[in-house]
Order: structure tokens, then sequence, then C-alpha cells
């Protein structure tokens, strides 16, 4: 396996952090992984996931969006439209690095990187397959950002802990954006294959709130429950273990 770091300007001018693994023996299918709300690329979840599917013969990428992580930006450029922008800038890099008798990817976000991927695969026919994991059909519907709401509207930032970067003020500005972007408005134009992974112990992102992406995708489609799984599964090892796994075989299936 190699890992190497990349970065490449967006058009806003600031440049993205990003990671690359290739497997030993070719390029391997790019899989694009993306980072949820306040999240960052050297999660646990996400550089174990990383490593079981470089593993598994295939290229996953990931980076920061802009205005967080070792994106650079003020973390007023930490939106919802910006990270989706991001994705684009980051799609034309893979583009270029992926193997031309395969001009396939895929796609797998984690949280709000769940609700970015089915946006931007509705954009990219070359987008085989796609998974979420605990993801939002649109922010504050329900959990944690729901209960949040009223309190960041009023204060004019949300304070958020992040085990990396300590405590974050999130503009509102943030959320206001979000509100532009519904999953149940576009899962019928989405052709791509679709996993949904939630935790039934998510308080953060209730099952259910997730399931209804399934409820609303088209065919073809599959869906897992995951007994005892929270929102931070980075910290549950067997649980992680079973959400990796059950992505590989998806992408292979």
């Amino acid at each position: 396996m190699q890992t190497e770091k990349f970065a490449i300007e967006n058009p806003q001018g600031y440049l993205l952090a990003g990671t690359v693994s290739r497997p030993d023996k070719d390029k391997g299918k790019p899989v694009l992984l993306l980072h949820g709300f306040t999240g960052y690329k050297e999660e646990i979840h996400l550089e174990s996931l990383s490593d079981t599917l470089v593993n598994a013969g295939y290229m996953p990428v990931r980076f920061d969006a802009s205005g967080f992580g070792e994106s650079e930006g003020p973390i007023s450029q930490f939106t919802v439209s910006n990270y989706l922008s991001d994705v684009e800038t980051v799609y034309r890099w893979i583009t270029s690095e992926r193997e031309k008798t395969d001009p396939t990817m895929h796609v797998v976000g984690t949280s709000l990187g769940g609700l970015v991927a089915l946006y931007f695969a509705r954009s990219h026919a070359d987008v085989d397959k796609v998974c979420v994991i605990s993801s939002p059909t649109k922010l504050g519907r329900s959990g944690y950002i729901k209960d949040q709401q009223n309190a960041w509207k009023k204060q004019g930032y949300l304070i958020k802990s992040s085990s990396r970067f300590g405590r974050l003020h999130i503009p509102y500005t943030f959320y206001t954006d979000a509100q532009k972007y519904d999953a149940l408005d576009i899962l019928p134009d989405i052709n791509s294959q679709l996993l949904v992974i939630a935790g039934d112990q998510d308080t953060t992102v209730p099952a259910e709130e997730t399931m209804k992406i399934f409820a609303h995708a088209q065919e073809p489609k599959h869906s897992i429950l995951i007994e005892g799984m929270r929102h931070d599964y980075k910290h549950q090892p067997d649980i992680l273990k079973q959400v990796n796994e059950s992505v590989v075989r998806f992408l292979l299936g």
C-alpha cells in the first residue's frame, strides 16, 4: 500500500488537503470518503475504512472540506454548499488519477458526508455505488442539530468540541445554508446503487431518520441496521469492523 498527501486549489483559491492510498499492484477503483459535520480525514473510522478498502484493491481518497481540518479557509467557509464545491474539485483530480479502462467510482459518506455524497451522485453518472452511514435526510430534521437549532440561532454560532481541534464556533450561516439540501427531494433522481447503514443506538442522527433515505431511494438499494451502533461508532471496535466489512461487501458485490 502506498499512501500520499495531496493539496489542490478550489475555486475560492483555498488549498484542500487530502490523502490517497493506492494498492500495491495498480491504481484501483477510486472510492471517495466524505467526513461528517466537523469531521476530518484522519478520524479513526475514515482511516480504518480506508485501510480496509485499499486491502480490497480500491483507491480510497479522503480530504478536509475547506474551512476545516488541514484545508485552508476560515471556519465561515465550512458550509454544505462549499463542501459540495470542494467535492467537485477533488472529483476532477480523481478523474485524472483513475484508470482509463474503468471510468467509474464509488462514494462513501458518514453523517453529513452521506447527504453530500447523495447530492454529488445525482450529478455524476460515473458514480457506480453510494454508501451513506448514519446520515440525515436534512440537517436539523431530527436529532442533535434539531435540539441545538434555537440556541444556535440565538447565539449566532454553535460551540462544538472536536477531539483534534478543541472548541469550534460554527456560524449559524452553516445551518441556514444547509436548509437548501434535502435528500428526500433528490433521491428519485439518483441512479447509483445505494447502501444505507444506520445504528439503533444513534441519538445524534436517529436510525429512523437515516432509514428514510432507504425508503425513498430507487432500486437497487440495500440497508443494514446495526444493533448497538452509536453515531460515534469509531469508538466501538467490533462495530467499526462490521461497518467496514459491510461497505466492502457492497462495493465488491
